[in-house]
């Protein structure tokens, strides 16, 4: 077996469920022509997808040769044009999410897309991740499987080519005679060109290559490497995260215990605080976020109204307990109903009525009336929840105080 489908059915066998559908996204170029022609030579369940991005005048050529090679082989392909308002004005990442919507139309849910990435794609990955400043994810590059979230519905990336050389990859298409086109915006012209990629392919791994023998085949072992060791570290980020984090009413609201936080060494603190924050979103916070999360830990004012934010989500602090807030928290706060009142009030016999600024309640079993504010600090209410309290009555009396995850019976009751 030629050890680029030896690779090809180890990946396959390692990650990809028996009798799976795979959707192999398939360009025309090289690389996606060389990835489809393998996985249907080791008798995969596939499907091709082509995506027509009408950008340049020879997308059409691209449509066509993929079409013919997948009917001369008996391939199923799909194929979709996308439409543009000005296409001259249409960047790399517009295209690049437009491509993956249109993945989404064309498959069902969970469907597993194949790209062609291979090992001089993440070196690219890697080295430009690099120089921007990044974090042990970032080194890591691509992961040969991954789901990636950000479109219409979940899609399952494979890109079982990642330890695959471009050498091994042109000399198993000229082995196979594989028809592929070139695309010319990969070509380097130096006194036009914007592409980060593109300049590093053609400007940069040229020197890295004379000075040090198969460079990308060496960072592709290191994002290996790299990988293994991230892995752990999300070990040790759930054993942390199960340690130190509190109740939450409501998944829009995550919370931290900080004196337990204070019992971890700082770069675990800061290593939990990354994960934590980053959450479900696509690029975890800078360094400087992270700091700034600390020092709030780190205050003896446990009651200061610090907001920390980032990408829309919140972090705060009250008294020992660090909360982190999503976008629609807010909604999710002011549309609570207490499951006490849902399951007291079916027929709807009692009213609320808000809370009166200076107002004091005497709470059931307690021998004197106490301050809101009192009562609030008391149960571990945040300041920021307070003004969707409520109080309920019934026949024009108060009987309880009403919060989002729970109701305290007044005397009257």
């Amino acid at each position: 077996m030629h050890p680029m489908l030896h690779t090809i059915w180890q990946s396959y066998r390692q990650y990809i469920p028996p009798h799976q559908p795979i959707y192999i996204a398939c360009s025309g170029g090289r690389d996606s022509m060389c990835l489809l022609y393998a996985c249907h030579l080791l008798k995969l369940p596939i499907h091709a997808i082509h995506i027509n991005h009408q950008l340049q005048a020879v997308n059409e050529d691209w449509q066509i040769i993929v079409e013919n090679f997948c009917q001369s082989q008996q391939i199923l392909c799909q194929s979709q044009r996308l439409t543009w308002q000005n296409p001259k004005l249409v960047n790399e990442q517009q295209a690049r999410t437009a491509r993956y919507q249109a993945f989404c139309e064309l498959t069902e849910t969970n469907a597993i897309i194949a790209t062609a990435h291979h090992a001089q794609d993440q070196a690219e990955t890697v080295l430009s991740n690099f120089c921007q400043g990044t974090g042990i994810t970032g080194l890591s590059g691509m992961s040969a499987f991954s789901t990636q979230h950000a479109f219409a519905k979940p899609l399952r990336l494979w890109r079982p080519l990642l330890s695959v050389s471009r050498d091994v990859i042109n000399e198993f298409v000229k082995l196979h005679q594989i028809p592929y086109v070139d695309d010319p915006t990969n070509i380097y012209q130096s006194e036009q060109n914007n592409n980060q990629r593109t300049w590093l392919r053609h400007q940069v791994f040229p020197v890295l290559n004379q000075r040090f023998n198969q460079v990308s085949q060496n960072i592709a072992r290191t994002c290996q490497n790299l990988a293994e060791s991230e892995q752990i570290l999300q070990e040790i980020y759930q054993q942390d995260l199960s340690f130190c984090q509190s109740f939450s009413w409501t998944s829009q609201q995550q919370c931290l215990n900080i004196e337990k936080l204070q019992k971890l060494s700082q770069p675990r603190i800061f290593q939990l605080l990354h994960y934590w924050v980053k959450a479900e979103k696509a690029f975890a916070p800078n360094r400087q976020i992270i700091e700034q999360i600390y020092q709030l830990i780190l205050t003896k004012n446990s009651d200061q109204q610090t907001i920390i934010a980032w990408q829309g989500v919140q972090i705060r602090r009250y008294q020992h307990t660090l909360y982190r807030l999503n976008t629609d928290y807010v909604t999710a706060l002011a549309t609570k109903q207490p499951l006490f009142w849902q399951a007291m009030n079916p027929d709807n016999a009692y009213q609320s009525r808000t809370i009166v600024a200076g107002e004091s309640f005497q709470r059931l079993g307690k021998p004197h009336h106490e301050s809101f504010k009192k009562i609030c600090q008391a149960l571990k209410i945040p300041a920021w929840e307070r003004v969707f309290a409520s109080v309920l009555q019934k026949n024009g009396q108060d009987f309880a105080l009403c919060f989002a995850d729970r109701c305290v019976f007044l005397t009257n009751f």
